[in-house]
């Protein structure tokens, strides 16, 4: 039979979904199959569902997700009663678990009156599963004493219900009150618990949603921008340099359609990085000229210039009733919920109280976790010297998201800041050099130098040599002002290893150095020895 893991909680709005992913991504790392099923749903999509069939590459039939719906449930219940409820969503479960290593159970979300006593219903279910439970807690709005008699009480509920409690995890509450509050709930509980802070980015919006939300058209954007999250708002009605003192990052600017100075000025706010916005919404269903919207496009370009019916005090109202969702369509979100999880709970502790048995074969998404584990416990800086490339930026948001080490990014900062805010990264908390203006370029120039000097290399050449991303970086780790770089996006292998054998250098007993890449098939992952720096390695190289 599958371990089972059945999260669940004691009303609404505990941002469940966050400990949802976050549990499927431990399991993830332990198995090759999971196998996902959810009792009770709604008619309608299954945004979670949706985002971890397409995260995890499910190959899960969706028929077999799903148990009853709740209209369904609530007849069944009503006509014949509970355990007959309780014995066709047992049969679903076992459909499932009978084909996987290990199954994740989406508790019912507390949505639905039809159901009596769903706390019940959901500590029966996980028994007769023989599934243990992970009960949330919802701490938003609330003080530290009234989340922590909430956990204690719903962890006396479910265990009282006879559940095998695995852990607590209490969920959005107040940052300056999470470490007093895991204090007093760890001295107080016999299971392990995790208390997470309530994190703006996962609660806000994006864009796209507003616009869908608000039936809006989309005068300017890419899907990139349409992504970002729209972390407050700002009004305009009033002068340009009145709004330009109110712009904070991650802002969208709300103003009548027709207020152009108003667009151009906060796009090129934007443009500047002082601060980078979500983007622009205009109401009263006006609209700028052409000669606006493309000088618009020309300033930031990806942008979100969306424009709505509604004026903006009824827009006002909506747009603070809105609250971001886990999705198919939210990656980063998904990336920030992961970093948050692994940030504040014990992964590894848990892990083993899941104690599901680790799958022999490795596969490609089991590889990558085993990495990102590694390096996040373990952690480093890592110098990218080819900051300004896209895919390099992208990369580094999701690492910051998960917080899985610290990075310095080189290049062009202007460059590398305007990149960043059109694809809406936040790089507030990374460290970024140019290596043409840097004070560091003299030093660096002197130490290789003295590298070189039997290459009769001055400083003068050294000092051009120097500035070149690949050097800088190979420097800075040599110095110790970073413990290893990663480039070969846009350079060759040679323009990326050259300093490397000129400035680092083989350690004194070997002749040669060698490369190997990994190749990741869909159930397994190769590993191949020196295909790009000795194409023809004899057998006592490659060993």
């Amino acid at each position: 039979m599958a371990r089972s893991v059945y999260v669940t909680g004691i009303d609404r709005g505990d941002g469940r979904q966050v400990v949802e992913l976050g549990v499927m991504e431990l399991l993830t790392r332990q198995v090759d199959r999971v196998g996902v099923f959810r009792p009770l749903v709604h008619d309608g999509p299954d945004r979670l569902y949706e985002l971890l069939r397409a995260r995890y590459r499910l190959s899960q039939s969706p028929a077999t997700v799903y148990g009853l719906d709740y209209h369904e449930a609530s007849t069944v219940q009503a006509e014949k009663g509970t355990d007959e409820l309780v014995s066709r969503l047992v049969d679903r479960f076992h459909q499932v678990a009978r084909e996987y290593e290990a199954v994740l159970v989406l508790g019912s979300d507390f949505a639905d009156t039809q159901l009596p006593d769903e706390l019940a219903l959901n500590a029966r279910l996980a028994n007769e599963f023989g599934a243990s439970v992970i009960a949330v807690v919802g701490g938003k709005g609330q003080t530290a004493e009234s989340v922590r008699a909430e956990t204690r009480n719903a962890y006396r509920a479910y265990a009282g219900l006879g559940c095998d409690v695995l852990a607590m995890v209490v969920n959005r509450v107040a940052a300056e009150d999470r470490a007093a509050i895991a204090e007093r709930l760890a001295a107080r509980l016999p299971v392990p618990v995790s208390v997470l802070p309530d994190d703006p980015a996962l609660s806000a919006p994006t864009v796209a949603q507003i616009t869908a939300a608000l039936n809006g058209t989309v005068l300017l954007g890419d899907d990139s921008g349409l992504a970002r999250d729209a972390l407050n708002f700002v009004f305009g009605g009033a002068m340009l340099p009145n709004l330009l003192n109110a712009l904070t990052p991650g802002c969208m600017v709300v103003t009548p359609g027709d207020r152009a100075d108003l667009v151009v000025g906060s796009l090129a706010a934007h443009s500047a990085g002082t601060p980078p916005i979500a983007g622009v919404l205009l109401t009263l269903d006006e609209r700028p000229g052409e000669e606006i919207l493309t000088l618009a496009a020309r300033l930031a370009p990806g942008t979100p210039v969306v424009s709505v019916a509604g004026g903006s005090f009824p827009t006002a109202a909506e747009l603070f009733t809105l609250e971001g969702k886990l999705n198919a369509a939210t990656p980063r979100k998904a990336e920030t919920a992961l970093g948050l999880f692994e940030r504040h709970v014990d992964t590894a502790a848990l892990l083993d109280r899941i104690s599901v048995a680790r799958s022999a074969r490795v596969t490609p998404m089991m590889f990558e976790h085993e990495l990102l584990e590694q390096a996040r416990s373990d952690r480093k800086r890592v110098v990218l010297p080819e900051g300004t490339e896209e895919r390099v930026l992208r990369a580094a948001d999701v690492l910051l998201r998960r917080d899985v080490c610290d990075l310095t990014l080189l290049g062009d900062v202007d460059v590398i800041r305007k990149k960043a805010a059109d694809l809406g990264i936040d790089l507030a908390e990374t460290q970024l050099i140019d290596p043409q203006t840097s004070e560091l370029r003299q030093t660096f120039a002197e130490r290789y130098a003295q590298l070189r000097a039997h290459r009769g290399v001055t400083v003068e050449l050294a000092y051009d040599a120097v500035a070149d991303v690949n050097y800088f970086g190979t420097l800075m780790v040599q110095e110790g002002l970073a413990d290893g770089m990663v480039s070969g996006s846009v350079h060759s292998t040679a323009a990326t290893i050259r300093p490397a054998f000129e400035i680092i250098k083989t350690k004194p007993d070997a002749s040669i150095v060698s490369s190997v890449f990994f190749m990741c098939l869909a159930d397994k992952v190769l590993v191949y020895g020196d295909c790009a720096v000795n194409p023809d390695p004899n057998a006592e190289q490659l060993a």
